[in-house]
């Protein structure tokens, strides 16, 4: 009988895992080291520079024609506000002019006035 038949493989059978392992281990740490590495290349050399330049130059004109906008929004409502503010005074002050021979309902009209500017 030889030395493989008589020790070799019953010391194998009982101790295969102990043996696999560190095989294990091994190719773990082999497949780590030897993965592909990401390259990092600076923007400017991808042509990434001049496209973030041209991107900022188009946002920042829309932004000016947005604010723009706005502002021709917001002074056509500022006008509209305007115009119903006068109308409802003239309105208010027709009907104050009206109930002047009557001190109580101008009182009562006066008050009502006065609760719908402290709500409004």
């Amino acid at each position: 009988m030889t030395w493989w038949t008589l020790k070799a493989l019953p010391w194998l059978k009982k101790y295969w895992k102990w043996l696999l392992f560190p095989i294990g281990i091994l190719i773990f740490i082999a497949g780590y080291v030897s993965r592909p590495k990401p390259k990092v290349l600076a923007p400017e050399l991808l042509d990434h520079a001049a496209e973030r330049e041209k991107i900022e130059k188009r946002t920042a004109g829309q932004i000016v024609e947005a604010k723009e906008e706005r502002d021709k929004k917001l002074a056509e409502v500022e006008k509209e506000h305007a115009e119903t503010v006068s109308k409802l005074n003239a309105e208010q002050r027709g009907k104050m002019q009206r109930l002047r021979q009557n001190p109580e309902e101008l009182n009562k009209f006066l008050l009502q006035v006065g609760k719908d500017i402290r709500r409004g």
